[in-house]
């Protein structure tokens, strides 16, 4: 990092105004001495940064001072737009209005070199492109809405299946292909998980609610036990264990190497689902148990063989 980079980022420190902003705090920081921050504190004292010391939160700028518009180096820029790519290949068609004005606003204030590199990224970066190139966009749950509700801690009301729900959000979640929203359901008292693509009239709810005690990890959440949950136990292929891995919709347990195959566990609470989901592995998986699932999978194969 050259010196320039190093009082950039300097500047974001002292305006995020965190406690205790100390010139040892910032020399661990940056990895350099103690001197060396002393410098560049006079050097931005002496382009009139209100730079100013307090014993008790250390170095601070002034609340109001606003930092000139922030310059990126080239391989901050090409994070940016893997971001936007990544943006743009929801099937949300807001998502990717919302991508295209940031992308805009970002064109506006960089040199023309950064924006030359903005534009041939914007076409040769592509984030799943099956999706994003073979679905057309479609409207989907306002994230945005449900954001400021999770942060504000409202709750929102929708049309989901065609019946009015009440919900307070906890987070949203992306799972390959499309959002969820994952949330304490006000009038079931339960944590319920509902598709954004599938929810309509979005709003804020216009009475308040006390917020439920209980604290979730995200974990919690995603793999949370609905008490209907059937024990699974799987064979797996070794070459096809880190897809699995990657895609199970389920906590993993039990992992065990015999030869070229992995045996595991997990638990799930919709075995038609999980059946189906099953199949993309082909014959790289083995269902050991239980014997309901293992008919289930015989069934459907029955049934597509038979079409």
């Amino acid at each position: 990092m050259n010196s320039a980079e190093r009082r950039l980022k300097l500047l974001l420190i002292l305006q995020s105004r965190k406690k205790e902003i100390t010139v040892n705090y910032l020399a661990s920081y940056f990895e350099v001495s103690r001197r060396t921050i002393f410098r560049d504190l006079r050097i931005l004292q002496d382009m009139e940064v209100p730079v100013a010391y307090d014993e008790n939160q250390g170095y601070t700028i002034p609340r109001g001072y606003n930092i000139p518009p922030l310059m990126f180096s080239p391989k901050e820029i090409a994070t940016i737009m893997v971001g936007l790519s990544f943006v743009k290949s929801q099937q949300d068609n807001q998502m990717l209005t919302d991508a295209k004005a940031v992308e805009l606003k970002i064109q506006n204030v960089v040199p023309p070199e950064l924006k030359e590199l903005m534009n041939v990224l914007d076409n040769k970066v592509i984030i799943d492109p099956y999706l994003s190139l073979g679905l057309p966009k479609k409207e989907g749950g306002d994230w945005y809405l449900i954001s400021n509700a999770i942060a504000n801690g409202s709750a929102i009301k929708f049309t989901y299946e065609k019946k009015l729900r009440i919900l307070s959000p906890i987070t949203l979640v992306y799972y390959s292909d499309h959002w969820n929203v994952i949330g304490h359901n006000l009038e079931s008292n339960d944590i319920r998980n509902f598709k954004l693509d599938k929810i309509s009239s979005l709003s804020l709810h216009d009475k308040k609610y006390a917020s439920h005690n209980k604290v979730y990890s995200i974990s919690d959440l995603i793999y949370r036990d609905s008490g209907k949950q059937t024990d699974i136990k799987l064979r797996i292929k070794e070459e096809s264990w880190s897809e699995f891995r990657r895609t199970c919709p389920s906590k993993i347990s039990n992992i065990n190497m015999i030869e070229d195959y992995i045996e595991c566990e997990i638990k799930f609470d919709n075995l038609p689902y999980i059946n189906k989901w099953l199949l993309r592995f082909g014959d790289e998986i083995v269902i050991l148990d239980p014997a309901e699932l293992i008919e289930l999978r015989l069934g459907l194969l029955n049934k597509m063989m038979s079409r």
